[in-house]
């Protein structure tokens, strides 16, 4: 059995601009003689805590067992199950991204009924190679050539396998 390890490349970037939003409106907030500052402060307060709360309602974590031929998935923010059989997928498909700007990563679909349920990255997922070694139980069903045509069909759910 494997759990998924999410990349931390971010995580401090957000509490570091927290603690320069916080220091910068007690400054204001103390030193100001208009106390008009405070709703400019109080947005970029609420901007800033959205900004951070925002990756974790889209985070997932994943469980692979081998054994069972099963995956679970937990969703980070509200702890929502779901579990799946291998025998539910048709197998999965790889693609290696390469964005105009950063680093190529790879990006594994598993595929039920030729759509697209779960997206594994490696941008995402430190122990990405792991996670898809323990899917070897399941149908490779070939790489799909990346261009943002492939990426925004994927986005509205359309199939790409037969394309």
């Amino acid at each position: 059995m494997i759990r998924s390890r999410i990349n931390t490349y971010g995580f401090w970037v957000g509490p570091v601009m927290l603690l320069i939003i916080s220091g910068f409106s007690i400054l204001v907030l103390y030193f100001g003689e208009d106390r008009k500052d405070i709703i400019p402060v109080l947005s970029l307060w609420i901007f800033f805590i959205v900004l951070l709360a925002a990756p974790l309602l889209y985070s997932i974590l994943i469980t692979i067992d081998p054994s069972e031929k099963t995956i679970n998935i937990t969703r980070f923010f509200t702890r929502q199950k779901i579990i799946y059989k291998f025998s539910d997928f048709d197998g999965y498909v790889t693609m290696m991204v390469t964005p105009a700007r950063g680093r190529p990563y790879e990006v594994l679909y598993l595929v039920k009924n030729e759509k697209f349920i779960l997206k594994i990255s490696s941008i995402v997922y430190s122990n990405f190679n792991d996670l898809k070694n323990e899917l070897k139980g399941l149908k490779y069903l070939g790489n799909l050539k990346f261009s943002y045509g492939t990426m925004l069909k994927i986005f509205l759910k359309q199939n790409v396998l037969n394309n």
